[in-house]
């Protein structure tokens, strides 16, 4: 049962789609304008989002697609963050959609580092944690704050239980996120 159940969150809790929920959320409390809203779901949703049902093409072996959708997704990922990190210099948007653009893109770079140097960072940390930040800075109700906090321990104990990640490897995804979110922060 408990396998089950972490594999239904980590399902749910995929990337594109967390990304996108930061999106309508911060389009709905006004922090982004509509336009910034679909630029977000596009770029670091849908494109990322290609990656899944991309991968099954590319593999068709059970055993090694995991691995072909992880890879899959790193270079989707890497795809549609540098376009919207690019848009964020030469597009007008507000300041928190250059925010999420610049700031999920250096995420995704330093989290393309780790992996190159063979440490599996956990990029479902990393879409837990983005919205925290987000929603924390931006919207630092309890309300908001506490139901983001249980979804990171849940996505957490999911990575732990199926065996996907390592603490270690979900607590650097965790520090790049609040890195690249502070850091691009500082820098506006």
């Amino acid at each position: 049962m408990n396998n089950k159940f972490a594999k239904i969150i980590r399902v749910i809790t995929i990337p594109p789609l967390v990304v996108s929920f930061l999106a309508l959320i911060l389009w709905l409390t006004k922090f982004i304008t509509l336009i910034d809203a679909i630029y977000v779901v596009c770029l670091l949703g849908l494109v990322c989002l290609l990656a899944y049902p991309l991968s099954f093409l590319f593999d068709k072996n059970v055993e090694t697609r995991r691995k072909t959708t992880r890879k899959t997704s790193f270079i989707f990922t890497f795809v549609g963050y540098l376009i919207g990190f690019i848009l964020s210099f030469v597009v007008e948007m507000s300041e928190v959609a250059v925010i999420i653009f610049q700031s999920y893109f250096v995420s995704a770079f330093l989290l393309l580092i780790t992996n190159v140097l063979k440490f599996k960072a956990s990029g479902h940390m990393t879409s837990i944690t983005g919205p925290l930040a987000f929603f924390s800075y931006y919207l630092p109700h309890y309300y908001v704050i506490i139901p983001c906090l249980l979804m990171y321990a849940v996505v957490f104990w999911s990575s732990l239980t199926l065996k996907r990640h390592t603490w270690k490897e979900m607590a650097v995804a965790t520090l790049i996120v609040l890195f690249s979110f502070f850091a691009i922060q500082l820098l506006h």
